[in-house]
């Protein structure tokens, strides 16, 4: 199956709900978040673990950085984690994780480099940095689909992005996929209807998540 695809509206948080966008999201439309300031809340979050990775030599290091961007830019070690006390002390007192609780996790994978899987291990000190406030606007849902996608649609969409402009749902609609014409004029027609119909400049929000 394709993306899931959402035409959603701002809304007042309700105790139940988890489905929010962080105000962030909104860096390329101030305007719209600042129309619907008073939606605007905090919830408590939990930011992801603190972690020190500690590479067994340069090798592994340069294999894993290569593919795995999540772990750039974060602090490192080479050598055996069971020899590196002092580096790991170092690394807690310059980001304050003395007592904090923390979890060692050997990690073991297969990368594949230069047409052929390496087989790459390394350690991962994880630490409980506990929770934050983040300022969120939460949304109700006016409609969901999921849609085979042509790969136009991720040529012009970004996974995640909010899109608020008419123009861009009619473009998105415009990328459905179906094995045949029928199909796909009445693929396209339902969409019209439920996002494209609906959808209200200033008050509406399409995204798609894949």
């Amino acid at each position: 199956m394709g993306p899931d695809l959402y035409h959603v509206i701002p809304a007042p948080k309700k105790d139940e709900s988890f489905d929010y966008f962080e105000v962030r999201e909104f860096d390329g439309n101030p305007d719209f978040l600042l129309k619907y300031a008073d939606l605007v809340t905090e919830v408590e979050v939990f930011e992801d673990d603190f972690e020190i990775i500690v590479y067994p030599d340069i090798a592994t290091r340069d294999i894993v950085l290569e593919t795995n961007e999540d772990h750039a830019g974060k602090p490192y070690i080479v050598g055996d984690i069971a020899l590196s006390g002092k580096e790991i002390a170092a690394i807690e007192s310059e980001n304050s994780l003395q007592g904090k609780q923390s979890m060692s996790l050997r990690i073991t994978d297969n990368i594949l480099r230069d047409n052929r899987f390496t087989e790459v291990y390394y350690d991962v000190i994880s630490y409980e940095t506990g929770p934050s406030l983040v300022k969120v606007l939460f949304f109700s849902e006016k409609d969901h689909q999921r849609k085979d996608m042509s790969e136009a649609f991720y040529d012009d969409f970004e996974n995640g992005k909010l899109y608020f402009d008419k123009a861009s749902v009619i473009k998105a609609g415009s990328c459905l996929w179906a094995p045949d014409d029928k199909t796909r004029e009445d693929l396209q027609a339902s969409f019209k209807k439920l996002f494209i119909d609906t959808f209200v400049e200033g008050e509406s929000i399409f995204f798609a998540s894949w």
